[in-house]
């Protein structure tokens, strides 16, 4: 998770207001990268020895990684057949940086890749950790000074690197993992309500996975703000409701 949206944790898409589990998000982020369509990736998957097989291997791989952005939780030894370091990938979809540019350059080379892809400024905002009202846009404009462009350049550098397929198993077996607990914890504790479900009142993971974010959140909003740890402490305790303290976060606190 190189910034902005939580790949790793289920979420609901404000637009469509269903739940995008985590596989369909590293999977997405995968597709994005690539910059194809799945019957032309499909080609490059499961390196040499996928190759040493009939045609049909391609085309059951493709069925799977449908069913993975569909939500389905990948089978582990199916992650490390379709992305073995032999499978060569071509990312079309990447934004590298030559290192002989000039700033005025890379940064023009960031805009173009942003205009190619489409990506507005608040899309980018959940994609680098830039999040701060208007800071985006006054990059995009223009009008912030050569640091803070430096800055987002080397971010959507590292958002949009080229992956080894190191990284792609990595990614997709956290993601798998989290996805496998998620949709346990439901039929645990919630027996008759679908994992989709995004009514936390219905679905207490919901709920849980609120309180993760928030402690991450707030972690991360002390770190950023204060310079020690006791700083850090006040500034977190201090962004709690005096309710909470006494139920929800009571355990982790002072």
């Amino acid at each position: 998770m190189p910034g902005g949206e939580f790949w790793f944790l289920p979420s609901v898409n404000e637009r469509t207001q269903s739940l995008v589990l985590p596989v369909q998000k590293v999977v997405s982020w995968l597709m994005d990268l690539l910059d194809l369509p799945m019957d032309k990736a499909k080609l490059d998957l499961g390196g040499e020895k996928a190759k040493r097989k009939d045609e049909g291997t391609y085309d059951s791989m493709e069925r799977t990684l449908y069913n993975w952005r569909d939500g389905k939780t990948p089978h582990i030894q199916s992650i490390s057949s379709y992305f073995p370091d032999d499978a060569k990938l071509e990312f079309k979809g990447t934004f590298v940086l030559d290192g002989q540019q000039s700033h005025a350059d890379c940064f023009a080379a960031a805009k173009a890749f942003i205009q190619r892809k489409g990506l507005d400024a608040d899309a980018l905002r959940d994609q680098i950790p830039i999040t701060q009202p208007g800071v985006i846009e006054a990059i995009l404009a223009g009008e912030s000074p050569a640091d803070i462009e430096q800055e987002f350049i080397r971010l959507l550098s590292i958002r949009y690197a080229k992956p080894k397929m190191q990284t792609v198993r990595q990614r997709l077996r956290v993601a798998r993992m989290v996805q496998d607990g998620y949709k346990r914890l439901v039929k645990f504790l919630c027996r008759d309500i679908d994992p989709a479900c995004t009514d936390p009142y219905q679905n207490k993971v919901r709920q849980l996975l609120a309180i993760v974010e928030t402690i991450y959140n707030l972690s991360i909003g002390a770190y950023k703000n204060c310079d020690n740890r006791a700083e850090e402490d006040a500034w977190f305790e201090s962004k709690l409701a005096p309710w909470d303290k006494e139920t929800i976060f009571l355990s982790i606190l002072p």
